[in-house]
């Protein structure tokens, strides 16, 4: 019991790890009630009773049995319920990222069916837990669907979680650049009316323009390094997924796809490990933006004071 209670226990830490739902706790439950803070506080609640079940006398062995049973299938379900939220979640910032029709379009749909893809696995573990299933099959359920986790989703998400920070370091440089762009026309017109001089703020404004230039460069070379590293992803996949099927037969062609990444001879496919480059050029790129920004507010607080408004 001991090792599958700690199983439970290691599937909950994923989440937490992932920083999906410790956010999650700071909301206040009673006054917004929480799907998922809900689910994740009953899991917790059921690998407590787990614990306290084998400490307790007052129970038969056959009771016992009967009551990890309950718990075990409540808690995976649970845990199914909090992934197929996640899933929901992060489809929603998928489809509100702003994309070019063309390469990126097709790279966020294809992302998308690998949620689907996920969804379906998800729910039809939980069709499986409806059905009436013994100690050993619900421990061996738990274990297949942390195989599954380690195999496939956890790398799923890595390459979605790399694509929207990718892209939603794109919409912050737009409104950095619209930023930029309405500062340069507004000290035109005060420089027309000849209300400052155009040396009053010239090296902020080059700073700024200075600082916006290298965060494209980075978001650039950000881009470059996912879009390839996908590419490579999913056309390995692909060509796997296709050798898979052509030497299986029907009885094992649906399972084909839960398992691409491993070949017959048991040799695996390179994976989306967690790009921790992609990540720092993002971070670079935004810390430039946060530069540009703080030119923005020298500027504004020159004028005001030119203008004698402070």
């Amino acid at each position: 019991m001991k090792k599958f209670t700690r199983l439970f226990l290691i599937i909950v830490i994923l989440f937490v790890i992932l920083g999906l739902i410790l956010p999650l706790l700071k909301i206040d439950a009673a006054e917004n009630p929480d799907p998922k803070t809900d689910s994740l506080k009953g899991v917790m609640n059921n690998i407590n009773e787990l614990n306290n079940l084998k400490d307790n006398n007052n129970l038969s062995a056959e009771e016992k049995d009967a009551k990890e049973l309950e718990l075990r299938k409540d808690a995976l379900s649970k845990i199914l319920d909090l992934t197929l939220m996640e899933i929901d979640s992060f489809k929603n910032n998928l489809e509100s990222l702003q994309l070019e029709k063309g390469k990126q379009t097709d790279t966020k749909n294809q992302l998308l069916d690998l949620l689907n893809t996920d969804k379906q696995y998800s729910e039809n573990l939980k069709e499986t837990l409806q059905n009436e299933l013994s100690l050993d099959d619900t421990k061996n359920l738990t274990q297949e669907f942390k195989d599954w986790k380690d195999a496939n989703y956890n790398f799923d998400i890595q390459k979605i979680t790399s694509f929207t920070l990718v892209f939603q370091e794109k919409y912050v440089l737009k409104i950095a650049d619209t930023r930029l762009n309405k500062i340069n026309s507004d000290l035109k017109k005060l420089e027309g009316m000849k209300l400052i001089s155009k040396e009053d703020n010239r090296k902020s404004l080059d700073s700024a323009t200075k600082s916006l230039t290298n965060a494209h460069n980075l978001y650039s070379s950000a881009e470059n390094l996912l879009m390839n590293a996908l590419k490579n992803e999913f056309n390995a996949s692909s060509t796997l997924l296709n050798d898979s099927l052509a030497t299986t037969t029907i009885k094992d062609a649906n399972e084909a796809s839960s398992t691409i990444k491993t070949t017959s001879t048991g040799t695996t496919t390179p994976q989306f490990e967690k790009r921790d480059d992609i990540k720092l050029l993002i971070e670079k790129s935004f810390n430039e933006v946060k530069n540009a920004y703080k030119y923005f507010l020298d500027i504004s607080n020159k004028v005001r004071k030119k203008l004698g408004l402070q």
